[in-house]
C-alpha cells in the first residue's frame, strides 16, 4: 500500500521470491565496518544510559526505569498510548517478559478494557502502564462483575497528554496546552474508590519503590497512580537524549 503515495517503484510479487533472488546476487565475502561501527555507538550510548540514570531526577522517564528494575518476570504487559510505548523501548527488558497493546481510533481509547480481557484469560498477573488520560477515558472497563485479581494497572499522572510536550509540531503550537495536552483534573483515587478497587498512590522516587513493591505483591486488581505532575518531563526526556549521544 503507497499510503503515502510517494513510493518510486511497486515490485508485484510475493515476498519469498523477491528475497530468494536478491540474497543470490549478494556477494557475502565483502567485508564491512557497517557492524563494527554501530556495536561502538552501542556500547556509548548504553554507557552514558546508565551513567544519566545515575542522578536522573523525579519525572516520568525517573518512574519508568523505576518500573523497568521492579517489575517481575513471566507477566504480561499491556501499554497505553502512546508515550508508555515510546518509554518503555528506552530499556532493555527481558525476553520473559510479553509486551501487549492496542491502538484505538485516537490512541487512547480501549487500553484498559484490553488490558482486562487479556488478564481474564491468563493465569499469569497482566500489568497495564498507561497515562492519565488514557485511563480515565476507559475507567469504565473497571465496571463489569468480571474483574480479575491479577490485573495490576500503573498508571503515570503527569497532568494531561504528556506526549504533546515531546514531539514536534503538537509541542510548538500556541493551542499546545489547551487542546493537545488537555489538563486534567479528574480524581484517580476517586475512580478506584467508585468501583472497589485497591488505590496506591506515589510522588517520589522512593515513595514510588516503596509502592511499585506493595502493587506488585498484591493478590487483587490495584492501581498505582504515580504522580508527575511537577517534573519538568519533557525537558528531562531531552536531557537524556542528548546525554547518550554525547
Amino acid at each position: 500500500m503507497d499510503v503515502f503515495t510517494s513510493l518510486t517503484r511497486i515490485i508485484p510479487m510475493k515476498e519469498e521470491v523477491f528475497f530468494n533472488n536478491f540474497i543470490s546476487k549478494i556477494n557475502l565475502s565483502l567485508k564491512g565496518t557497517y557492524k563494527s561501527i554501530w556495536l561502538k555507538e552501542f556500547y556509548i550510548s548504553e554507557k552514558n544510559h546508565l551513567a544519566f540514570f545515575k542522578n536522573a531526577p523525579w519525572s516520568d522517564l525517573k518512574a519508568h526505569e523505576l518500573i523497568h528494575k521492579s517489575i517481575p518476570t513471566n507477566v504480561n504487559i499491556h501499554l497505553g498510548n502512546s508515550t508508555s510505548v515510546r518509554y518503555v523501548q528506552l530499556f532493555n527488558n527481558s525476553k520473559k517478559l510479553t509486551f501487549n497493546g492496542n491502538r484505538g481510533v485516537s490512541g487512547i481509547d480501549g487500553s484498559t478494557s484490553t488490558a482486562l480481557g487479556a488478564a481474564l484469560v491468563n493465569k499469569n498477573d497482566t500489568i497495564l502502564i498507561t497515562g492519565d488520560l488514557s485511563f480515565v477515558y476507559d475507567s469504565n472497563a473497571l465496571w463489569n462483575n468480571y474483574v480479575p485479581k491479577n490485573l495490576k494497572i500503573i498508571v503515570l499522572n503527569n497532568n494531561g497528554g504528556g506526549i504533546f510536550k515531546i514531539i514536534p509540531g503538537a509541542s510548538t503550537t500556541q493551542f499546545s496546552q489547551e487542546n493537545f495536552v488537555s489538563n486534567n483534573t479528574a480524581n484517580l483515587k476517586a475512580i478506584a474508590n467508585a468501583h472497589n478497587v485497591n488505590y496506591l498512590h506515589a510522588s517520589s522516587i522512593e515513595e514510588t519503590k516503596e509502592q511499585l513493591n506493595k502493587l506488585f505483591k498484591s493478590s487483587s486488581l490495584t492501581i498505582l497512580e504515580i504522580n508527575t505532575k511537577t517534573a519538568k518531563n519533557s525537558e528531562v526526556l531531552s536531557s537524556y537524549f542528548k546525554e547518550i549521544k554525547s
